[in-house]
């Protein structure tokens, strides 16, 4: 449409019915012009923090798949969590890049058509809803073997972790699914530059996807918002029982005159760990919630914040939430020396003797400690009886903890 006239112009916008955006003074115009705020976050802020969640949440994976004492219940949970997180940014960070690089319009769907655009946001859905639910999955699971040792020892099995994950992955379908009514009315818009040779490269169209209706609208961002709430409060209580059984455990034992130094330590270590868990999850969580609620106001009523500003919290809070998919894997390593350790262990091959090891032995000592089994065959049989022996005299409660009670 560049060799039309103003006139052919808006008679061809007319004939398609389309809308029309007088944006023809330069202050209008910036409304669809990107900025340099929204250069660095999409061009720059975005892309790094898609490749380090790759990375953090990778190396976990790795870790786990490595090392044999992580592959526990409670990191079946964090696997899932992981793998919906670098789900989520993919697709998040990955709509955002796509529309920057297609058009010179802000937040243009030119490129796009509506198969596109379901399955990008189905996909996104998905990933950010089971990263919540997970997320509660894990708070349960940790209250359960604080507060219901015996009852969770009763229950909790392989079988019964995989159904909650699978239940939570078809949960968090049908939730995405259901928003589609949210974006699916594909829309076209005229836009009307002013005149002004730098505004000749702009696009004379703007594309986006619209909810069917205010109804459509306001419950997808209802079923946006409602569950982080409802996970947020589910969460803080789990925590709060956490720490008050482990702080009445500890309280118990030392007036009972067992010391307390050890334990205390266990219990300063478990607190931190889920204070850090939490706060960073809710902190980082929250600024896109209240956006979405202020959106679901904003059909009722205008918000008080202009369009730019409103432009650049909404930045922001995206930043933050998948900042939040991509330090989960760090936490891990910042509040458990057991995760630190797996991590040194998965990455290096002295010292290990989990089947990363036999992975980093080379032909060469595989043949040499093959000649020598049968000469050593005796020497390892009275080690083992020798080990065994030793053990056996132990104290009772001295191998306690070494299992998977340790995820705490």
């Amino acid at each position: 449409m560049e060799n039309l006239n103003e006139t052919d112009f808006l008679d061809y916008c007319a004939e398609n019915n389309w809308t029309l955006m007088n944006l023809s003074t330069p202050s209008a115009a910036e409304r669809l012009i990107y900025t340099d705020a929204d250069f660095v976050i999409t061009a720059i802020i975005m892309p790094i923090l898609l490749v380090l969640g790759w990375i953090t949440n990778g190396a976990f994976l790795f870790v786990v798949y490595r090392v044999k004492y992580m592959h526990t219940i409670t990191n079946l949970y964090l696997v899932n969590l992981s793998i919906s997180d670098v789900v989520f940014l993919s697709f998040a960070i990955g709509d955002k890049l796509w529309r920057y690089a297609t058009s010179d319009v802000y937040m243009d769907n030119v490129a796009k058509e509506f198969v596109d655009i379901c399955m990008m946001y189905l996909f996104k859905n998905i990933a950010y809803f089971t990263g919540q639910f997970l997320i509660s999955l894990v708070a349960l699971d940790r209250y359960n073997a604080v507060c219901r040792p015996l009852q969770q020892y009763k229950v909790n099995s392989l079988t019964r972790a995989v159904s909650l994950i699978v239940s939570t992955w078809c949960f968090a379908l049908v939730l995405a699914a259901s928003m589609t009514p949210g974006y699916m009315d594909r829309k076209t818009k005229c836009i009307l530059w002013p005149d002004d040779e730098m505004y000749d490269h702009y696009p004379d169209t703007y594309v986006y996807f619209a909810p069917i209706s205010n109804a459509a609208k306001v419950y997808a961002e209802i079923i946006q918002t409602v569950p982080f709430f409802i996970n947020m409060i589910f969460e803080t209580v789990l925590y709060v029982l956490i720490i008050c059984t482990l702080h009445s455990r500890v309280t118990s034992r030392v007036s009972n005159g067992i010391t307390g130094g050890k334990l205390t330590e266990i219990r300063n270590q478990v607190t931190r760990m889920l204070i850090i868990n939490g706060v960073v999850y809710i902190l980082l969580s929250s600024p896109f919630q209240v956006y979405s609620l202020m959106s679901v106001l904003s059909t009722f009523r205008d918000p008080k914040l202009s369009r730019p500003q409103l432009n650049l919290f909404l930045h922001i809070a995206r930043v933050l939430v998948y900042t939040n998919s991509v330090v989960n894997p760090i936490i891990y390593n910042l509040s458990s020396h057991r995760y630190r350790k797996a991590f040194v262990r998965a990455f290096s091959c002295k010292g290990s003797k989990s089947s990363w090891a036999s992975f980093c032995m080379t032909d060469t000592t595989r043949r040499q400690r093959a000649g020598t089994t049968a000469t050593t065959t005796s020497t390892t049989s009275s080690t083992i009886v020798k080990s065994v022996t030793r053990k056996t005299k132990m104290k009772p409660n001295s191998l306690i903890g070494n299992g998977e009670s340790t995820y705490l």
